[in-house]
């Protein structure tokens, strides 16, 4: 039939049944009352009331015909991206249609191997789009992917945000930042301090007059100054602020005065070294 799509074949179908499990219904009723025909027997009733259930089981059978050939959005929406037309042949598994939610939108940030132990499912992340400076939205974050990325070494971190109005779009470029409690007493270096080695980050601290590299785990920079989470360092340890990676194990070096107020330190080797601070 040209120009007639299965699903509207299948309506027709239900308002056919439906017309004919009202009419049973009816000629029962009609029975029952005595309107059709005197005296009817207990039989005639019965096969009069198998109609109606007949009736109905071709009605629900039309009805699941009908729900087949119905795609339903599970989501409130528009229509990002369309993959088929009206009157394509489809299989299952065939991605039809991607919709993007007005209300709510997701954000997909990276966040480096060293900075994930920090990010739990349900914080709190602050995000900034640059096509929309003039708010900061409120988002939690969803999941965490558990895979890095193979080059970069950096997870990817599913972040919702509430979108009332509907400005967010997709595909808009934004930068998030999630807040985490921080320990007072956590221990913080300069970053020029660090060394990079084996994908792995170090400081150099002195033992005397011996150098002695130490790997450290990184948390938040902030002001120059970066967090070491693990790592065989304290408070009371010399670190090598300027030229650590020119510094070898067990090297001699001398210890002369250090100006930098943010260490309150006094020393150096191959340049200048400090001790640890805490916060």
């Amino acid at each position: 039939m040209s120009g007639v799509s299965q699903a509207d074949i299948a309506r027709h179908e239900v308002t056919a049944a439906s017309q004919a499990v009202a009419q049973a219904e009816q000629g029962l009723r009609n029975a029952r009352a005595g309107r059709v025909q005197p005296n009817l027997t207990r039989q005639d009733i019965a096969q009069l009331r198998g109609a109606v259930l007949a009736a109905e089981g071709t009605l629900a059978v039309a009805r699941a015909s009908l729900a087949d050939h119905v795609i339903r959005a599970p989501i409130a929406g528009g229509i990002a991206d369309k993959q088929v037309e009206v009157g394509n042949v489809v299989s299952p598994g065939l991605r039809l249609y991607r919709l993007v939610s007005d209300d709510f939108v997701n954000f997909k940030a990276l966040v480096p191997e060293e900075k994930l132990r920090f990010v739990s499912v349900g914080d709190a992340v602050q995000v900034k789009v640059d096509a929309l400076p003039d708010r900061v939205y409120e988002g939690r974050v969803l999941e965490i992917l558990p895979a890095a990325d193979e080059r970069s070494r950096s997870f990817t971190v599913k972040v919702g945000i509430a979108n009332p109005g509907g400005r967010l779009k997709q595909g808009m470029f934004a930068r998030g930042s999630i807040v985490v409690q921080r320990d007072k007493r956590t221990l913080s270096v300069p970053v020029n301090a660090l060394t990079r080695r084996d994908d792995r980050n170090w400081v150099v601290k002195l033992e005397g007059t011996r150098a002695v590299p130490t790997e450290v785990v990184l948390g938040s920079t902030v002001a120059g100054m970066v967090e070491i989470v693990e790592g065989n360092l304290s408070a009371q340890d010399t670190i090598v602020v300027d030229g650590a990676a020119e510094i070898t194990s067990e090297q001699q070096v001398e210890v002369r005065a250090n100006n930098d107020p943010r260490t309150n330190g006094n020393g150096s080797a191959n340049g200048e070294a400090a001790p640890a601070a805490t916060d």
